[in-house]
């Protein structure tokens, strides 16, 4: 067709443009003033390509941080929803467990057994006249000789026994002795003499991080069986509205689980740079108050020695030396706040060789006592507690522990429980919230499903184990 039409003549022929004639008098201004436009356009395209550019980072950002935001309320709204299913399931677990079990095992930190103790549940279980016992979880965490002396001024009050759930599962033995459930094939003729009357039923209970879920699971270990007897571990859950004090912080902090890392004297650093949580403070608690009230229950000299120091006065002549021998200074270079110092030394607090409470002198105990409820085998019962507490006092001060620092006990127990709405049976979902913490249960469930109703427990984590907590605070 091209070529027909050329043969036609049928091409339009494109004129070119001649340009700006040489004779035109303005050819000067004309291009200049063309070159002018030219330069113009071309800045206003650059200024909209910059535009555009800086528009696309800024949505680009933008959208990246609105699904950071978004995957947070996710998270937010999953860990809320698991509080309040973990509640519920909590709340019915102790609403039928503590009904139906004959005995209890309240379940204290032997690191301040004082501060784990519930005076309300104690109450309640008399009143009852239910069978209670008390074991000391994590005595490997103390020394030999402390735990003993526990053991004699908590017996005055009921059956206790020390258990190292979590290495090698000492006294475990003694407290299936007590429960009349320890296997045939480890019946020795001592422990034939003292074999108790089976307990049909037994719910472990205690407030959060006290072991619970750890001292379970070593029982079924040491029975080699489901062991039906033993009811879902329950969590105490405190009243809500409770005021922080120094004293209760303080046992929050002695009570804190060892930070990974932090298994010698010296990699006490360690637990600071773990991040872990070691040493956390309820809100509204000033950390030098807690400090003060460190000082006030241990000697100076002792404080002195732990932490390798010169003389001091007061607290913050403490602080001060603190500081300086640990060469703490903040972000500028400069000597740090009194309350970051303190910070400092109670987050190095739990780290092996750690902290735990002193035992009162025995015979110094009230006439609160429970031995009424175990009836005629009272002398069975405190004779497997005399056989370990001679085991226990023959080793002495030894162990991880030895070189701890050791504080007078508190006289005030834990947090308040209201019993009447713990136990109260409600008609619908609404009853089912429980005022106070959020807690978690430890119950008898699969590995995954205790692991999910665990969340910051973590009881189990100690030396070489720590929770993997994770933080929004780095997004």
């Amino acid at each position: 067709m091209k070529k027909e039409a050329k043969k036609l003549g049928l091409q339009k022929k494109v004129r070119k443009d001649p340009g700006i004639p040489n004779s035109w008098p303005y050819k000067a201004e004309m291009l200049a003033e063309l070159e002018k436009k030219k330069e113009q356009k071309d800045a206003e395209m650059a200024a909209r390509h910059a535009k555009a550019k800086s528009k696309a980072k800024h949505d680009h950002k933008q959208m990246a941080k609105d699904r950071v935001e978004v995957q947070k309320l996710r998270l937010e709204a999953k860990a809320e929803q698991r509080k309040t299913d973990v509640r519920k399931f909590n709340l019915d677990a102790c609403r039928r467990n503590l009904v139906k079990a004959d005995v209890i095992v309240h379940v204290l930190d032997a690191r301040d057994p004082m501060g784990c103790r519930c005076a309300v549940l104690e109450g309640w279980a008399q009143e009852q006249k239910k069978r209670l016992v008390f074991v000391l979880a994590k005595a490997d965490l103390t020394t030999p000789e402390m735990a003993a002396k526990w053991m004699l001024f908590l017996g005055q009050i009921a059956p206790t026994v020390a258990v190292q759930a979590e290495a090698g599962r000492e006294g475990i033995q003694q407290l299936l002795t007590l429960l009349g459930h320890l296997p045939a094939k480890d019946v020795s003729a001592a422990q034939l003499q003292v074999q108790m009357p089976a307990a049909t039923a037994v719910t472990v209970i205690g407030y959060a991080g006290s072991g619970k879920r750890a001292l379970c699971k070593a029982v079924r270990q040491e029975v080699k069986t489901t062991a039906a007897w033993l009811l879902d571990a329950c969590r105490l859950p405190p009243v809500d509205g409770q005021a922080a004090t120094a004293i209760s912080a303080l046992h929050a902090v002695l009570c804190g689980n060892v930070p990974r890392g932090a298994a010698t004297r010296t990699s006490a650093a360690a637990a600071v740079a773990s991040g872990s949580g070691a040493g956390a403070l309820p809100e509204g608690v000033d950390a030098v108050d807690v400090i003060k009230e460190l000082l006030t229950r241990v000697p100076q000299p002792k404080v002195m020695r732990h932490y390798r120091l010169p003389t001091f006065e007061g607290t913050d002549g403490f602080l001060k030396i603190f500081a300086q021998d640990r060469k703490i200074k903040n972000k500028k270079g400069k000597d740090p706040q009194p309350a970051y110092v303190a910070q400092r030394i109670l987050t190095e607090l739990p780290a092996l060789p750690g902290c735990f409470c002193m035992a009162p002198e025995a015979g110094t105990q009230g006439p609160q006592n429970f031995w009424a409820a175990h009836g005629d085998n009272r002398q069975k019962i405190q004779a497997v507690m005399e056989d370990q507490v001679k085991t226990l006092s023959s080793r002495g001060s030894s162990g991880p522990a030895t070189t701890a620092l050791v504080i007078a006990s508190g006289v005030s127990m834990g947090p308040v429980v209201d019993m009447a709405s713990l136990l109260e049976d409600p008609d619908d979902d609404e009853k089912l919230r429980v005022p106070g913490e959020d807690d978690m249960s430890d119950s008898d469930l699969s590995e995954e499903e205790s692991g999910y109703l665990e969340g910051e427990e973590e009881e189990e984590e100690f030396e070489g184990e720590e929770s993997e907590e994770e933080s929004m605070s780095d997004v």
